[in-house]
């Protein structure tokens, strides 16, 4: 009901949804906070310390009884400068161990997110291996299946397969890296617990030994798998976490150290579980005095939000209970399909139209359009599915509300459009009247503001985006343009030389298997 209204308020071929115009919401809210945010420099001194051999850093927290962080690099400077005056000693030294739990077996959501950190594959690229992976490869002639069911949302593994595991373990490692106890992981309070967690079926089928039955995607994908499963009955990660302060006169420096003292699960499995802070902290008592070998004054600048990548997004969504581990990749699809959002390197950005449906939705179906909302729906269809509530009962709710925003915005049609329009500096060039910016079957175009009366347009020239690979003609680089029928590749040097191309979607032809389905409007 909400597409068809898109396609006459902006432009045909537009869709929205319960979860994938959310999600959309979700990441042009980012981008506000990106726009809006003001970033603020401060300059530290930092002081690089020495105890008879061992050396390590601290930074200055507090001078003459305030905060030693400075809007100008020449009072930072100046602070440096007295440093050398001072004699150093330790006026507090704090030392703790700290364990790392080992990881619960994958779920649907937290393979598309470790694959997407370590791997740098999409979610939609996880599902597709990882469904090769489950329904089986040719090992010494036979059809084998490697892993479980990768559409699930539970943590639990069968008792053989732990089994298994823990067998693996005594067998390959000393007995000091396999847990004491059999490590069970709850699963999150939305879960249905209808398959087990994803994990290899054969704990003996190394990455080593599987590789040469693999492509090189599907190694990668299956090692990931292969190690979490193992890991998930192995010891804990225990690291020394030290805080030391160092004073003189009317400084106080503070200084943090970690070091890795048992691995554990991290010997087969670690990603991004312990940041190395690299500074080691020696052994040291109270009053010790310590050398101030050299001292700098570092720029620290705050950074903006960050844009979300796969793995971010998955998270947030499941996080807010939007949508199901099995469809955020079809939502992340059809967000890229429908030119809602670009990628980045790594990180989704939202188009210009992208913004522009959002901006509507929001205006006018903010009831539904978002987290809120979906949320209670999702735990609303869990309740159908169980028989807890009546389909139609929920639907006749849901429409009662729903049916008075589409009326609204039906009824404003034109405000939505004045809504998306864009003010420009241009006049035209037929009547004089201000040129402004709209929406039209193959994207924006400029046109007179005295329209009916004046009918006059124009085409916006868009910089296009260009793409990592070369022309096979004249080497120039490739980049993404629009026509009338979507998008293509073309040569940057045109006119000079004319090298086009269709733009795959990645995705063969259901029918023969062998070529790729190409974008068409």
């Amino acid at each position: 009901m909400v597409s068809p209204f898109l396609w006459r308020a902006v432009k045909q071929g537009l869709s929205a949804g319960r979860v994938q115009s959310v999600a959309l919401r979700l990441i042009c809210e980012k981008e506000e906070k990106i726009e809006s945010f003001k970033s603020k420099t401060t300059f530290k001194v930092r002081g690089h310390f020495k105890k008879e051999a061992d050396e390590f850093f601290a930074d200055l927290v507090e001078y003459n009884n305030s905060k030693a962080a400075f809007t100008e690099e020449k009072s930072a400077k100046e602070i440096e400068a007295l440093l050398s005056k001072s004699k150093f000693h330790i006026d507090a030294l704090k030392q703790e161990k700290k364990e790392v739990k080992s990881h619960p077996p994958f779920t649907t959501s937290t393979l598309q997110q470790t694959a997407s950190n370590a791997l740098n594959y999409t979610a939609k690229k996880t599902m597709s291996i990882a469904q090769e992976l489950y329904e089986g490869v040719e090992i010494d002639g036979a059809l084998t299946g490697l892993i479980t069911y990768m559409r699930t949302d539970s943590t639990r593994i069968n008792d053989d397969a732990v089994k298994s595991v823990r067998t693996y373990i005594k067998e390959n490692f000393t007995d000091k890296y396999m847990s004491q106890s059999v490590n069970i992981f709850k699963s999150g309070k939305m879960s249905q617990d209808a398959h087990e967690a994803i994990r290899v079926t054969d704990v003996n089928l190394t990455p080593e030994k599987a590789e040469k039955f693999l492509s090189k995607e599907q190694h990668r994908l299956y090692s990931l798998i292969w190690k979490r499963t193992i890991a998930c009955q192995m010891a804990n990660a225990v690291y020394a976490y030290t805080t030391v302060d160092i004073r003189g006169d009317e400084f106080l420096f503070r200084g943090v150290g970690n070091q890795l003292l048992f691995e554990g699960f991290m010997k087969i499995y670690s990603y991004g579980d312990f940041r190395d802070l690299k500074n080691l902290i020696p052994s040291m008592e109270k009053n010790d005095k310590v050398d101030l070998k050299s001292s700098e004054v570092r720029k620290e600048e705050t950074q903006p939000p960050s844009r979300y990548t796969d793995a971010t997004l998955v998270k947030a969504l499941e996080a807010k209970g939007i949508g199901r581990p099995s469809t955020y990749a079809a939502i992340i699809d059809i967000l890229m399909k429908r030119d809602y959002m670009i990628k980045e390197k790594r990180y989704f950005k939202p188009t210009e139209l992208g913004k522009v449906v959002n901006k509507v939705l929001v205006n006018y179906f903010s009831e539904t359009i978002n987290v809120d909302f979906t949320a209670k729906m999702e735990g609303e269809l869990d309740q159908i599915e169980q028989g807890k509530i009546k389909r139609n009962d929920l639907l006749k709710e849901f429409y009662s509300e729903f049916s008075k925003s589409l009326k609204n915005a039906e009824t404003n049609k034109k405000e939505v459009k004045t809504l998306i329009e864009e003010k420009t500096s241009e006049v035209c060039d037929k009547c004089g009247s201000p040129m402004i910016i709209k929406w039209g079957r193959f994207g924006k175009f400029m046109a007179c503001s005295n329209y009916p009366k004046c009918s006059n347009t124009k085409q916006i020239e868009e910089e296009n985006e260009k793409i990592d690979e070369l022309c096979p003609e004249c080497s120039k680089p490739l980049t993404v343009k629009r026509g009338r029928f979507g998008k293509f590749i073309a040569c940057s040097d045109y006119p000079k030389c004319k090298y086009t191309r269709n733009s795959s979607s990645g995705i063969k032809c259901p029918k023969c298997g062998e070529g790729d389905l190409i974008e068409r409007q």
